[in-house]
């Protein structure tokens, strides 16, 4: 059995709930503040909506992990579920392994290069890695490796199982058969050789220009590279045929790179997500670059899809990257015509990041009751 969950509110919200009636509280109060108490009321049942939801998602699948609601860059409403590891119970301070969120990172500091114009995505991989021979290298372009449009073949499981750096990974990987080029063929080859192109172009490792171009500036103090040797992150969890649940295999995480590799929390995201909103990364202009959908590929973006989420009559514009890897599956979901935000970070496989259109999945019904919300 997972230990009991755990939901946090604002404080604002959490005051509230002691109280046991809208008509207790108005009698409580002088008339002259009953509209703030309205108010109050109002934002007590409207984080319900969430509440309910998640609950029920416990209910019917188990779920495990932390979920985030947030409008205008304040949480509204958060819940950790479920457990962190064996005898831990789940935090909402807890750090995931991020699997391909990381690939939003990795895009951010390839349009960083692009705007300081040390790099252009139309240049190929054989121009900024000459030294590096590979199939196509003289025909995929870094906005080809950024939309998964190189025909990349897919590493395999195998490459997890001993330490390798990122060059390694793609040379082997490298070896297997290409797909066609030009149309979407998702491949974590695509972002590891972003990776070497921004070691390249940057002098650094990886691990060094991310913290030193988002983490740090952003105080993202609860996010980073994770590796096997990693402490401090939560157990990803399997389901069996019974529905039990075993702790994910021990790999090399690490070999993922800027693919995969990184760690972090819902509220580190949160700042993530509101630093896109300013001028902090990236100039306006790149930005739209970045989010520029293309509907041939399947809605895909720099990093990230793109797409108008047209199962509710808004149809809010949607930013989404989801993660998966073994028992860590994610989706970051970003609504930056209306400024909400909704994260949802699982360390078990029965959380299904990539439902999509199916209204009565856990994503689609909190997507509903973040962009219906009051």
């Amino acid at each position: 059995m997972m230990p009991t969950s755990h939901v946090t509110y604002p404080m604002r919200t959490r005051r509230l709930a002691v109280l046991s009636s809208l008509a207790g509280l108005l009698s409580a109060q002088p008339a002259v503040s009953q509209s703030a108490a309205l108010a109050r009321a109002s934002a007590s049942a409207s984080t319900a909506a969430f509440d309910s939801i998640v609950r029920a998602e416990v209910a019917q699948r188990q779920f495990s992990g932390v979920v985030l609601v947030a409008e205008q860059g304040t949480t509204v409403f958060q819940a950790a579920l479920g457990s962190a590891g064996t005898g831990v119970p789940m935090a909402v301070t807890a750090r995931f392994r991020l699997a391909s969120i990381t690939k939003a990172f990795a895009a951010v500091l390839v349009m960083q290069l692009v705007e300081a114009q040390r790099l252009r995505v139309s240049s190929t991989i054989a121009e900024v890695l000459p030294d590096l021979k590979i199939p196509r290298a003289e025909q995929i372009t870094v906005h080809d490796l950024l939309l998964h449009r190189a025909g990349s073949p897919e590493e395999p499981d195998a490459l997890y199982a001993t330490p390798r750096s990122a060059r390694a990974m793609v040379m082997e990987t490298a070896k297997l058969p290409y797909r066609p080029y030009g149309e979407f063929a998702y491949a974590n080859l695509d972002y590891l050789l972003l990776q070497l192109i921004i070691e390249k172009i940057t002098g650094k490792p990886f691990a060094a220009v991310l913290p030193e171009r988002i983490l740090t500036p952003l105080g993202m103090k609860h996010t980073g590279m994770a590796s096997r040797a990693s402490t401090g992150i939560v157990q990803g969890y399997l389901a069996d045929s019974t529905g039990r649940l075993t702790p994910e295999p021990s790999d090399y995480v690490e070999n993922a790179g800027a693919a995969g590799a990184m760690y972090g929390t819902v509220a580190d995201l949160l700042r993530f997500d509101q630093a896109l909103y300013s001028e902090r990364l990236l100039k306006k202009a790149s930005i739209a670059e970045m989010y520029t959908s293309h509907p041939e590929l399947g809605y895909v973006a720099y990093g990230s899809w793109v797409y108008d989420y047209y199962f509710l009559p808004s149809s809010p514009r949607v930013v989404e990257r989801r993660g998966r890897s073994f028992g860590f599956n994610h989706t970051f979901i970003r609504m930056p015509g209306i400024n909400k935000t909704l994260i949802i970070l699982s360390n078990t496989d029965r959380f299904d990041p990539d439902a999509f259109g199916k209204l009565d999945s856990f994503k689609d019904r909190l997507i509903k009751a973040l962009v219906e919300r009051p």
